[in-house]
């Protein structure tokens, strides 16, 4: 496989699983030592291109690095920046707003499809968590007495 960045060499293969990082053995490294992404600023449409579709619900799967929790990244000039994040700023031509943090609806942290990405106060957020044993409690009507 061909570096990313448009120069032509050949990458190496991961020596070893990293399934935290999308880290397969065997696989190509999407860029060869030292080179990174060239060219002009992030696309939405460089973002897709970097997924895989599902289907059946619409997401857009991130096929990149990621963190150890599951969600998106990518290293921008130096910095580590969450995918979804990136994808909804861009798709929405602002910033989420402050106070509030991206959503998953679709309850996908791998998927950077804009329309499944909406700002949500942290509260919010928990409470909508299926596994957050704040958001398990506050959807209790009896006490378990």
């Amino acid at each position: 496989m061909s570096c990313a960045c448009g120069c032509g060499q050949v990458t190496p293969v991961y020596g070893k699983d990293r399934p935290w990082y999308g880290h397969r053995a065997g696989e190509h490294m999407p860029f060869a030592p030292g080179h990174a992404r060239r060219g002009g600023p992030v696309t939405l449409e460089w973002l897709i291109g970097r997924c895989e579709p599902e289907p059946n619900c619409g997401c857009l799967i991130w096929t990149g690095d990621k963190s150890k929790s599951g969600y998106p990244l990518v290293v921008l000039h130096g910095r580590t920046v969450r995918v979804h994040r990136l994808a909804y700023e861009l798709a929405n031509g602002a910033p989420i707003p402050s106070g509030y943090e991206p959503d998953h609806i679709c309850e996908v942290r791998s998927c950077i499809n804009p329309a499944h990405i909406r700002p949500l106060t942290h509260r919010e957020n928990t409470l909508r968590s299926r596994t957050n044993q704040a958001a398990i409690f506050a959807r209790r009507t009896v006490c378990p007495k």
